[in-house]
């Protein structure tokens, strides 16, 4: 499993990834940064995503000049997310990036599926790249980490799986199922996108993923994975599913709207994000952007009816 990430995370990037890494790097504290991780759909669709997404570890949030009040919102709600704005230095393109920031304490509880929300786990237990890491003991333990989100995925998604399954529809229906416990814009197809765009990378994960979590699964001989629950941890599960979606979404909405705080433009990007996703165009106000959390509710009400979040 470990080779499998590892192979996966140290794959290079590109100028315009490397650039805005860089940058992000002179604008923080370098000795308080842990790693930079590359991900989402920038990673496996590129062309297709407007911004780069890069996940920023720090020792402490004040690693990236956040005063006290927004480094105490993000130990308790992270990330925090800012944006960034570079070229790349080939032929001057400009480069976009957003830029979420936790903790490695907050990235290690997370990828080991002891976060609120499955955030961290369900994004790295997909293929990421490591950028950046401050040195090998750092890269090593990032590494690890990385592989605990993938096993992580599994064992919190084993309950609501049928007994047999492939690890292709394991994989979708894991994706549908932490997307349902997050506040989201994209439509159900896009689980179906991304294991259609991971392929191999991701399914190949799941055989020692399962084998990590004997007996409660196993693999048939057919590369099936076969879920060994009770009657009662199936039930355990299920419960838990059905309070993680709720709990998850409001989590996901107390992050959005500290988002318009520390996200220059941010509420431009979320509607742009949601029109993209879910084609429901909504227009916000100049009052609405400059006072998002007063203006911000009845527009996420006019979203919400018109369908662009689930």
């Amino acid at each position: 499993m470990r080779a499998l990430v590892a192979e996966a995370a140290e794959t290079a990037v590109d100028a315009q990834v490397r650039a805005a890494v860089d940058a992000l790097l002179a604008r923080c504290r370098r000795e308080q940064v842990v790693g930079v991780l590359f991900y989402g759909s920038s990673l496996w669709a590129p062309g297709r995503a407007d911004l780069i997404d890069l996940y920023l570890l720090v020792d402490t949030p004040s690693a990236t000049g956040f005063g006290p009040v927004l480094a105490g919102l993000n130990r308790l709600l992270p990330p925090n997310v800012i944006y960034l704005e570079t070229t790349a230095c080939q032929d001057g393109t400009p480069v976009g990036a957003k830029v979420a920031v936790v903790t490695w304490t907050q990235f290690a509880r997370g990828t080991a599926g002891r976060s609120a929300t499955p955030a961290i786990w369900a994004r790295f237990a997909q293929p990421c790249r490591l950028v950046y890491a401050r040195d090998e003991a750092t890269r090593s333990a990032i590494l690890d980490a990385l592989t605990a989100a993938t096993v992580s995925f599994h064992r919190k998604l084993l309950g609501i799986l049928p007994d047999h399954t492939t690890p292709h529809d394991l994989w979708q229906a894991g994706l549908t199922e932490t997307y349902a416990r997050e506040l989201r814009s994209e439509a159900p197809a896009r689980a179906r996108a991304i294991v259609a765009a991971g392929g191999t990378a991701l399914t190949a994960r799941t055989p020692t993923a399962i084998r990590c979590l004997s007996p409660l699964a196993s693999l048939s001989g057919d590369g099936r994975v076969r879920v060994h629950l009770t009657r009662w941890q199936r039930g355990r599960a299920q419960l838990a599913s059905q309070v993680a979606r709720p709990a998850g979404k409001v989590l996901s909405l107390a992050r959005a709207i500290k988002a318009t705080f520390t996200f220059d433009g941010g509420v431009d990007y979320v509607c742009a994000k949601i029109e993209r996703h879910s084609g429901v165009a909504v227009r916000p106000t100049p009052f609405q952007r400059r006072h998002p959390l007063i203006g911000g509710w009845p527009l996420l009400w006019r979203i919400y009816r018109a369908g662009g979040l689930r």
